[in-house]
């Protein structure tokens, strides 16, 4: 079997929002901003790129990602 996997660490841009599914399955939407910082190595000057991402968590884990995921104040 195989696992296919991805780790995203950023910051939340809003609550996680709770929903449910036609089919009575529960799951959490999640909007994500991931940024990466790098140097130019010409001009020494810093630069950086934020991307968004919007997860959708299904099945018994979105039980655990609700509760657990919050934004900082």
């Amino acid at each position: 079997m195989y696992d296919n996997s991805v780790r995203l660490i950023g910051f939340l841009g809003q609550k996680a929002e709770k929903r449910t599914a036609r089919n009575k399955t529960p799951y959490v939407i999640l909007n994500l901003a991931t940024t990466v910082r790098w140097r130019n190595k010409e001009s020494q000057e810093y630069l950086e790129r934020t991307e968004w991402h919007r997860l959708i968590v299904m099945w018994n884990s979105s039980s655990v990602s609700s509760e657990a995921v919050r934004m900082r104040d």
